[in-house]
């Protein structure tokens, strides 16, 4: 039983494990699957996502609920209400909420996430959408929202994600998965390569 106890016999029609959907590969074949245009959340749990959120701004303080915050990443600014960020991050909820420079300031200066990954999560924060766009850019929101700790955008890039594997990425990935601790999508990925093992390490053996 490699991979962390995985039993390599799951069988090759398994289509979903844990919280995320598997794509399968053929032995012998290579697939990257195309993205899609879909956006994580369901008409109706992008509404849920909304009451939600308004229900946990309502309990914030009025002072919080009128303010906003600028995130400054090179010479860019991106203006954010600063309820939103409280209501959906408790990252942003200790960092505003407390008598740091940031609350002082209403300024966060951000060097290791690109503007449009922060729009990106921005507007998840809003709408509880999330569109899909390539791997990179999807890992780079994954990042973000594991930074300031929004566990449903870090499922959402997860789902989006899962579409993607492929048998030169899944390792990589599997990386990713522990670098972040998300047990979740560490073990979809390794039933992935226990779908696809023999697919996986014929090209290792030919070193391709």
């Amino acid at each position: 039983m490699p991979w962390g106890g995985v039993p390599l016999e799951i069988k090759k029609s398994t289509q979903r494990y844990g919280d995320y959907s598997l794509p399968r590969i053929s032995s012998g074949q290579h697939y990257t699957y195309g993205s899609q245009s879909s956006a994580f959340y369901s008409r109706n749990n992008h509404l849920e996502y909304l009451k939600a959120l308004a229900a946990d701004i309502k309990n914030l303080p009025v002072d919080v609920v009128k303010e906003t915050v600028d995130f400054c990443v090179g010479d860019k600014v991106e203006t954010v209400n600063k309820a939103v960020l409280c209501a959906r991050s408790p990252v942003f909820s200790k960092m505003f909420q407390n008598e740091m420079e940031e609350h002082q300031k209403n300024t966060v200066t951000i060097e290791d996430i690109r503007m449009p990954v922060l729009k990106s999560l921005v507007s998840f924060l809003h709408t509880g959408k999330l569109q899909d766009n390539d791997l990179e850019f999807l890992c780079d929101v994954y990042y973000a929202a594991h930074k300031y700790d929004i566990s449903e955008l870090r499922h959402a890039c997860c789902v989006l994600l899962m579409p993607k594997v492929t048998v030169e990425n899944v390792f990589d990935l599997l990386k990713m998965s522990n670098s972040y601790q998300d047990g979740s999508f560490k073990i979809s990925m390794m039933v992935f390569i226990c779908q696809n093992f023999e697919t996986i390490f014929s090209k290792e053996k030919n070193g391709c």
